[in-house]
């Protein structure tokens, strides 16, 4: 069942979801107390600390997040959350300990979704506000975390088939006609403030895309792209080096090329 919020995760319905994921064993939890609710452009985030049973592993989660979707959320991005779920359930346990926070539940249905995340706040934090870059030192460690993520994922004998979809022509053309409509609107709102130059190196973008933007370049080598790899989409460990950089916000990966996340 997919849940709206804390309010819908009572002790024992946590302690089954914790229980199918192998995080608690034995015992059980005994409270709930959720956090202070923040609300994004696509979900709302809550975070929760719990509380258990003395019987329960020393190790069983503290600490978590509930990332649920956003109320009034328009029904053209109700699949957003689809995606990150997909993401959790299909690719993410194909690389055990891999660079993002642990699942411990995530489920889709009729345009909802929501995902059990551990809570990171307390060992890593978001780099810097927007726009402001990270260091030199930071970006080359985050290259760094982007090259060994794609290095597990290239060519990958499940991409494509059972994570995730190869794009065939017929679907690279709708996704060319989606663009070339999106930059129509804009160069009409746009109208005389989009010189003439403008618009003649945005012809020859698309004329060139529909030439090189083709299933057999695009797959020629491929791994699991992010899609929105910015540095404001990943955490970063709080003293620089006792924990490893976690990868967030996977509610646009796709089958594709390692570049377009450092772009």
């Amino acid at each position: 069942m997919v849940v709206t919020g804390p309010e819908d995760l009572v002790p024992d319905q946590l302690t089954e979801r914790l229980r199918v994921r192998g995080a608690l064993p034995f015992g059980r939890v005994t409270a709930v107390h959720a956090g202070e609710r923040r609300t994004t452009i696509l979900s709302t985030i809550v975070p929760l600390r719990l509380e258990y049973s003395p019987n329960a592993p020393s190790e069983a989660p503290t600490r978590l997040l509930i990332k649920a979707t956003r109320d009034g959320l328009d029904a053209g991005l109700r699949s957003v959350g689809e995606r990150e779920v997909a993401f959790y359930g299909q690719a993410a346990p194909l690389m055990p300990g891999g660079p993002f926070p642990r699942c411990y539940d995530a489920e889709y249905s009729s345009g909802r979704f929501h995902l059990l995340l551990e809570d990171l706040s307390e060992t890593h934090m978001v780099l810097t506000e927007w726009p402001l870059p990270p260091s030199v030192a930071a970006c080359e460690r985050i290259v760094d975390t982007w090259a060994c993520f794609h290095a597990f994922w290239w060519r990958h004998p499940r991409l494509g088939r059972e994570v995730g979809t190869f794009l065939d022509a017929a679907a690279l053309a709708k996704i060319a006609a989606d663009y070339r409509e999106r930059y129509e609107r804009f160069a009409v709102a746009l109208g005389d403030r989009l010189w003439s130059g403008a618009r003649a190196v945005y012809a020859r973008m698309f004329d060139a895309r529909e030439r090189l933007y083709t299933p057999a370049r695009l797959y020629a080598a491929y791994t699991l792209a992010h899609g929105d790899a910015h540095v404001w989409n990943l955490l970063y460990p709080r003293d620089g080096a006792g924990a490893g950089i976690r990868l967030i916000a996977w509610d646009g990966w796709r089958v594709g090329r390692g570049v377009s996340d450092l772009a």
